[in-house]
């Protein structure tokens, strides 16, 4: 039985591909392999992050926090301990101590 043209044509394709790959990435090194790549991304990455902190440092200080009253602070307090929120993990006060015992969340105090 003959194959299809598709096929041989197919065939044909992926060798030449695969040759040019080969050189590509480990003859001529005209492009980083994924390892190196991943190096290329996570420091530009650190550098990203590190020039937002730097920008970010100072975003919030005494003069431009809202000062909140007695009624927020009770909501935020009923959010908190609501069933299945921040409580459950952190404690009722936010010392990571859940019925005695230690919870999976840290201390927040």
């Amino acid at each position: 039985n003959n194959i299809p043209i598709w096929w041989k044509y197919g065939f044909a394709i992926s060798i030449v591909f695969a040759v040019t790959y080969l050189y590509t990435y480990h003859v001529a090194y005209s492009k980083p392999l994924q390892q190196e790549e991943l190096r290329i991304d996570m420091q530009a990455a650190a550098a990203r992050h590190a020039l937002y902190l730097e920008n970010a440092a100072n975003n919030i200080d005494e003069n431009n926090v809202k000062l909140l009253g007695a009624d927020d602070i009770a909501a935020g307090k009923a959010l908190f301990i609501k069933p299945g929120a921040c409580a459950t993990c952190h404690g009722e006060n936010g010392s990571g101590i859940v019925n005695g015992v230690a919870g999976i969340g840290p201390n927040l105090t």
